[in-house]
């Protein structure tokens, strides 16, 4: 097969995984709504530690099986198992930055402040993964945030715990994102969102004895949905 016959088969392909990353990323960014209303929800009675606690035990617990069924023993051995931790440990802090912000802060405020996270990405990419920032990315980036800005209309009244809060969730967030990207080639999503969970519910339980509340079984359903989304999200935001 010659050089041009295998660059004419190689682009298709390219094609059909360019589109399903960005339908990956389009479903990821539906459910996150869901996610973030339904840890508002649970805000209201439940401290943070032990909704972030819940959240993420749910996720592995989703996850735990497809991992066993696709990639039995695969999570011992995983290549960059220091960047798989450091990475689980950004999105832990992103979570529980985001989840106090809610407390306090309404919930169109915390999301529009925490979209920055896109301009995160952008300023670091050069940095940590090599990659050429054009001004039309940074125009594409801007006119988004403007974008979510008019949509959802926060009122920005004051600024406070919640906000700053709010805006290092969005930057640990971009953080999280750079390193899934330089991740992504030798890592199953699954096994990310896997480890994402275990290390979540691992930091967030060792505080379960100083903020325990017997939860309701519609909290504990909540917070049930929570990680069943956040395991949706997360392998999906992986994979594109």
């Amino acid at each position: 097969m010659s050089v041009s016959q295998f660059n004419a088969r190689a682009k298709p392909q390219q094609g059909d995984r360019f589109v399903f990353a960005v339908v990956m990323l389009l479903l990821a960014t539906l459910l996150a709504p869901l996610l973030d209303s339904s840890v508002k929800l649970l805000t209201a009675t439940l401290p943070v530690l032990m909704i972030a606690s819940g959240r993420y035990l749910f996720q592995a617990i989703v996850l735990w099986p497809m991992v066993a069924h696709r990639h039995p023993g695969e999570l011992w051995r995983m290549p960059d198992a220091k960047l798989q931790l450091l990475r689980s440990f950004v999105i832990v802090l992103s979570a529980i930055c985001f989840f106090s912000a809610l407390r306090t802060t309404p919930l169109a405020d915390v999301v529009a402040i925490f979209f920055i996270n896109p301009f995160v990405v952008t300023a670091l990419a050069p940095i940590v993964l090599g990659e050429r920032v054009g001004a039309w990315r940074w125009g594409a980036v801007a006119a988004g945030f403007a974008g979510v800005l008019i949509i959802i209309r926060p009122g920005f009244e004051e600024v406070g715990s919640g906000t700053v809060l709010a805006l290092a969730a969005g930057v640990l967030f971009g953080c999280f994102v750079l390193l899934t990207r330089k991740i992504a080639a030798g890592s199953p999503p699954l096994i990310a969102g896997l480890l994402t969970g275990i290390v979540g519910a691992a930091l967030f339980g060792l505080s379960l004895p100083f903020v325990w509340q017997t939860p309701t079984l519609g909290e504990v359903g909540l917070m049930a949905l929570a990680g069943a989304l956040g395991a949706a999200v997360r392998s999906e935001e992986h994979t594109s």
